[in-house]
């Protein structure tokens, strides 16, 4: 968000409408979009201060393809709103809505073009890789990390979610039992085994 949205946010005469369509014109143009989505994201942080323009904010939600939050935070969606979230969640019977970036990124991946994607924390790559490996599709995943720390934050979180179907592999030393294996190896690592 840009100084002047900031600044827009913060003032003793906050004007939720105005905030909206500033938000909304911004999206609108290719140069600014990421401004009005971060203002969006800020509206949604402090909804309360949007009282009756809650449905702006909802429609503003789903234009900037925040889905997750459509399916979060408001309740009372419509058909066609309930629609789009079931389009943003590829798993069926899922309860994760991924956003319009992860999606497009979910159906590289799931049509089989390996992908390097380096992103911000908050973009949500996990969610995107959770949610490839509850497809199903693959017997075999690999993720490459670039700290040991983040192999052990990985592989926590994929073994409370997938050890049932999945060996989760994360040291050069283990074996590979079951035919269903998630590595998750530094780059290192990765080169060490000669089974992947």
């Amino acid at each position: 968000m840009n100084d002047q949205s900031e600044r827009l946010f913060f003032e003793s005469d906050f004007n939720p409408f105005e905030f909206l369509k500033i938000a909304n014109e911004k999206m609108d143009n290719k140069l600014t979009e990421v401004d009005g989505r971060e203002m969006v994201i800020r509206a949604l942080n402090d909804m309360d201060m949007f009282g009756k323009y809650r449905d702006i904010l909802k429609r503003l939600v789903r234009k900037s393809g925040l889905l997750p939050y459509l399916r979060s935070e408001f309740h009372d969606l419509n058909y066609e709103e309930r629609m789009a979230i079931d389009l943003f969640t590829p798993v069926k019977d899922s309860d994760f809505t991924l956003h319009s970036m992860q999606l497009k990124i979910y159906n590289i991946l799931i049509e089989g073009t390996n992908v390097v994607l380096s992103a911000p924390t908050s973009m949500g790559k996990s969610a995107v890789v959770d949610t490839l490996i509850e497809s199903g599709k693959y017997d075999v995943i690999v993720i490459i990390v670039p700290t040991i720390a983040l192999i052990d934050e990985t592989r926590k979180r994929l073994t409370t979610k997938f050890r049932s179907d999945y060996d989760i592999i994360h040291h050069s030393i283990q074996t590979v039992k079951k035919n269903k294996n998630i590595f998750v190896l530094t780059q290192e690592r990765f080169n060490e085994r000669n089974d992947i």
